[in-house]
């Protein structure tokens, strides 16, 4: 398996359990979302950070874990 396929699991999994995020680990210090529409978030990990927290945000209240097969096998 791939590093990327671990660590999409990796984050996955972390967030689906509710544990603490590694976005050092995870992202790199020049991160960049790419997300047509929607404001630009700062580069870096403090993007990477409040990129994480608006997904959250969205998340909330809704009792279905995330899938990583789901979404690593759409790319």
């Amino acid at each position: 398996m791939s590093q990327q396929k671990d660590l999409l699991r990796e984050i996955a999994a972390a967030t689906s359990s509710g544990a603490p995020d590694r976005i050092i680990d995870w992202f790199t210090e020049d991160f960049r979302l790419h997300e047509p529409g929607k404001p630009a978030l700062p580069v870096g990990h403090e993007g990477a950070r409040q990129m994480r927290e608006g997904g959250r945000q969205m998340r909330a209240g809704l009792k279905t874990p995330i899938c990583a097969e789901a979404v690593i096998t759409r790319q």
